[in-house]
């Protein structure tokens, strides 16, 4: 039963989904460059390096786990989330302003001058229109009262969203609907079709599949780790328990992970208001 489950959970999957875009965009360039080249409306990037689920960890700070973090061929950063869920503008936007300080520690060499400074851009691809402008792109930068750009600064912040129902560029309305297409044969866009046919398809990916999700647990138990010794065991296994329910990890899986009971599993799950 619980492998039916996850064959369906796997099937069902579209590149929307954090599972499926972290295994999907884990070291490919080329769907990485065709999401970015795309959003951005660009034709000269071309990214060199891609990870996903990549952290970025400081002892006195907030721990932040990158969706997708690249470099381009010119050394500029970029970072792209997928966000599924519910949130506001205001919470995207520090969400968004946090990752690009973030991105800001990885933009600069030791003995570098701040002048060569690298481009940091920060793209979310949103399921809601969380501004309200029907556009199919929102762009944002440092800039003064009289829209005069800040010289240097070099960082971007993009919303991509999905949701708008009005006047979209063609590529970008193709890109948006193959994110959310779960049949690989009616991707349109081969580098996504590629990038869906890597989660769904070889035992090799099998592997992968495995490897990543695996890594991203540990990610969330290293969390809650940093999270309990500061309020306790408990929040600890909340945290944890929170993380794999929003995967859709099945409650015994999580049981056998976390050391609990599947009882005491349901128990903590039914706090969590998810």
């Amino acid at each position: 039963m619980e492998e039916e489950k996850r064959k369906r959970f796997w099937d069902s999957l579209c590149l929307a989904d954090d599972a499926a875009f972290s295994i999907a965009l884990d070291g490919n360039t080329e769907c990485a460059s065709f999401i970015v080249r795309t959003i951005l409306g660009r034709r000269d990037i071309t990214v060199s390096s891609v990870h996903t689920q990549r952290s970025q960890r400081r002892m006195d700070s907030h721990c932040s786990i990158f969706g997708m973090l690249a470099y381009d061929d010119e050394g500029n950063l970029y970072d792209v989330e997928m966000q599924r869920s519910s949130a506001s503008g205001n919470e995207i936007g520090a969400r968004a302003s946090y990752y690009e300080a973030m991105l800001g520690t990885r933009a600069l060499r030791k003995g570098e001058k701040y002048s060569e400074l690298r481009e940091r851009i920060v793209i979310f691809i949103l399921e809601e229109d969380v501004i309200g402008e029907d556009r199919d792109v929102y762009e944002y930068e440092f800039r003064d009262e009289e829209g005069k750009a800040l010289a240097g600064s070099r960082v971007r912040i993009v919303l991509a969203n999905t949701a708008c129902h009005g006047r979209m560029r063609p590529d970008l309305e193709s890109l948006y609907r193959d994110l959310y297409e779960p049949v690989v044969e009616k991707i349109r866009n081969p580098e996504l079709r590629e990038g869906l046919e890597r989660v769904k398809g070889s035992a090799d990916m099998s592997r992968r599949q495995n490897n990543i999700v695996n890594e991203m647990i540990q990610e969330w138990v290293n969390e809650g780790i940093a999270e309990g010794e500061k309020k306790g065991a408990a929040k600890n296994q909340s945290l944890v328990i929170r993380n794999m329910l929003s995967a859709n990890y099945p409650i015994k899986e999580i049981a056998a992970i976390t050391d609990l009971s599947v009882d005491d599993v349901n128990r903590i799950a039914a706090t969590l208001n998810l």
